[in-house]
């Protein structure tokens, strides 16, 4: 009866409004007293079978940090107060708003089934997940969890169902609900927040967040979902906000998105809202906008980042997140120590903005930053997101096509650092006083990857000296080859290097016997070219040649003020 009972709840097609089928990790089986049966794991199931789904309820708007509970089959940390992680006062309030939302159900619809469920999360056995596969470590706290009470499902009797249809949209939703600001429940406003400033808006000013249109109506709610106490006030902070230059970040000028910073000086829901200290955010936005690191870290606080942009009438929300202002500086600070690269001329180290970085990426060809580009990068800078992985066969292909500038070495040395690979801003730090390449730095092909960067660079240099100012270098027409296809590539470019090395050995010996073995350490690492490089040693290819080109044009400026020098100590 059972097996009958749960294969046709699993085949049935159509769920009603508010409703979905889900596929729960785990089906708790009670007596109608609340006391339990079993714990059911429903495993994985393999390629081509059905999963086991049952209805459940739904929250009208997506859940991101604000705690909100679905009613009955939700995940561990808001059915039994599971933590994710080590913030065990999170999930101790998710399984609070759970409880509140049972017993608002079982209060107003005296369903028994849901009652039942309430008696047992009020005395939950404490060895429930202690032993066997059910034990906390081996369970996901994301995965659901279901409820049976002998045999039913509470959660699709129709007077619950019409009770939580009730709550989300009828009439009492219209003038309460959970509010997008706080994530309350209270008072909901009827007109939306007109925000004045915003790039590419309305002069006279955008909406918030506009669902009080019939283009934007959603589950049928045709007002804004913002409490009414939290509206006016914070159309007024984000307009002063946006007024104050200093508290606002634009990657670009033609950035349509726009980053509000500010520190908060309380934990109570609507505080920010009113007081706010704009220390750590200002030395976060200015960091930003030189684009130098932080140099005296905020020790204290959290700062709140708002990402808004416009789109016609109205504003969007692209993220928001509150952070703690001490991790945040040092966020901010690794990104610039992790681009940190020689300037091309070899004087001193620079570090870019986030707008300098990110017009490497249209050297492709496109005319202007992409949205989503823009977005993954300030998510990296601010809250320490992994950066895409296509970035860095991207950056690489242009370094094939294009001189290797200061700003592409600083984003490749990001994207490389980001991704674990280790490679130190100039040559001089990565190599030994006995000018041999560290060791520990790299090994491998990864070494040789960089070492053949450099030979290459000695190449063109080489090239240079021996013809003059020629159109094409020995660097310029192997540099695709090499980087791509090593080993078929490196002993014909060492074949033409030859024919200049006997050039240079007739004009300067001298300088051919200190190039010479500089190639020859060079070589020394370059023992087993594979046939193709990957992406990351392509990258460490392009940042060796880099580095010592810029060794190369340091040394020539030198000796160039040195001449200059003694031609004045002569007059």
């Amino acid at each position: 009866m059972l097996a009958e009972l749960l294969r046709a709840q699993t085949e049935q097609p159509d769920a009603p409004r508010l409703y979905r089928r889900v596929a729960p990790l785990l089906t708790v089986h009670l007596t109608r007293e609340g006391q339990l049966r079993q714990v059911v794991r429903h495993p994985k199931p393999a390629k081509g079978e059905t999963p086991y789904t049952v209805l459940a309820p739904e929250l009208p708007v997506a859940r991101t940090r604000t705690l909100r509970a679905t009613l009955l089959t939700d995940n561990l940390m808001y059915a039994f107060g599971r933590p994710k992680d080590a913030d065990d006062t999170r999930a101790r309030l998710a399984h609070e708003r759970y409880l509140e939302t049972l017993h608002a159900c079982a209060r107003e619809t005296g369903n028994q089934e849901v009652r039942a469920v309430l008696t047992f999360l009020e005395a939950v056995p404490p060895d429930l997940f202690a032993e066997g596969d059910m034990r906390w470590k081996d369970l996901n706290p994301d995965g659901l969890v279901a409820w049976q009470v002998e045999g039913l499902d509470p959660a699709v009797a129709p007077e619950v169902q019409r009770w939580w249809v009730t709550v989300c949209l009828t009439e009492r939703t219209a003038s309460e609900g959970y509010c997008a600001v706080t994530g309350e429940w209270g008072p909901l406003a009827t007109n939306a927040p007109v925000i004045k400033g915003m790039p590419f808006g309305q002069p006279s000013g955008t909406l918030l967040l506009s669902l009080n249109g019939s283009a934007f109506d959603a589950y049928g709610m045709t007002h804004l979902r913002v409490a009414q106490s939290a509206a006016e006030r914070l159309s007024a902070l984000l307009t002063r906000l946006l007024a104050d230059p200093d508290r606002q970040f634009r990657p670009s000028a033609h950035s349509p998105v726009i980053y509000l910073l500010w520190t908060s000086t309380s934990g109570e829901a609507l505080a920010w809202l009113d007081q706010f200290t704009p220390d750590a955010a200002q030395a976060v936005l200015s960091s930003l906008r030189s684009g130098t690191p932080i140099k005296h870290l905020p020790q204290a606080g959290r700062v709140d980042i708002l990402a808004l942009q416009s789109n016609g009438g109205r504003i969007s929300v692209r993220w928001h997140e509150q952070v703690d202002a001490a991790r945040l500086a040092a966020q901010v600070n690794r990104f610039f120590e992790a681009q940190r690269v020689t300037l091309d001329s070899g004087a001193g180290t620079v570090t870019f903005g986030v707008g300098a970085l990110l017009e490497t990426l249209t050297l492709g060809g496109a005319t202007s930053i992409v949205a989503r580009d823009e977005e993954a990068l300030m998510q990296f800078v601010l809250n320490a997101r992994p950066l895409p992985a296509v970035w860095l066969p991207r950056l690489v292909r242009h370094a094939r096509r294009v001189e290797i500038t200061a700003h592409l070495a600083a984003f490749l040395r990001l994207t490389l650092t980001a991704k674990g690979v280790p490679v130190s801003h100039d040559l001089n730090s990565t190599l030994h006083p006995d000018r041999r390449l560290t060791p520990e730095l790299l090994t491998g092909v990864e070494r040789t990857a960089y070492q053949c960067g450099r030979y290459l660079a000695l190449c063109g240099y080489i090239h240079r000296l021996v013809m003059g100012d020629v159109r094409l270098t020995l660097a310029d027409r192997f540099r695709v080859a090499l980087i791509t296809f090593p080993a078929r590539t490196f002993g014909r470019l060492d074949t033409q290097l030859q024919l200049h090395l006997r050039s240079l050995a007739r004009q300067r010996p001298g300088l051919h016997a200190v190039l010479t073995g500089l190639l020859l350490d060079l070589t020394a690492d370059i023992t087993r070219l594979p046939t193709q490089f990957t992406p990351e040693q392509q990258g460490l290819f392009v940042l060796g040649s880099y580095h010592q080109q810029a060794v190369l044009r340091e040394r020539a400026r030198t000796q160039r003020a040195k001449s200059t020098n003694n031609e004045a100590s002569d007059e």
